[in-house]
């Protein structure tokens, strides 16, 4: 091998080395653009996130008072007045025994 032919080896393989790093180096910064992109969208997302969570723990402290304040005005008389009896025969409840009327049954042990 020849003095030529090796200079020649070595400019292909300096072409073919420089290539590999351009797609690298492109490669890496598409990358780095994309995750920074990505890292920014995800706090923005996070900061939306945060203020919609303030915002549904205040309404949720709203219909606690709310609650709070209807079960404070509830009394045995208020509840006849609305149609509330004490008949307790009509009540059905739920029993694991047949027993009880108006209950449910499971035919063949479905569960």
């Amino acid at each position: 091998m020849n003095y030529q032919t090796f200079k020649l080896y070595i400019e292909e393989y300096n072409r073919y080395i420089s290539g590999i790093l351009i797609f690298l180096i492109l490669t890496l910064s598409v990358s780095y653009i994309y995750l920074i992109n990505s890292s920014i969208l995800n706090t923005v997302a996070r900061e939306q996130n945060d203020k919609q969570i303030s915002l549904m723990a205040s309404d949720i402290a709203e219909l606690e008072n709310s609650y709070m304040n209807t079960r404070a005005s509830l009394s045995i008389d208020m509840a006849k007045t609305l149609g509330f009896s004490d008949d307790f025969k009509k009540v059905h409840f739920s029993s694991e025994t047949p027993n009880v009327t108006g209950s449910l049954t499971l035919l063949r042990d479905e569960i």
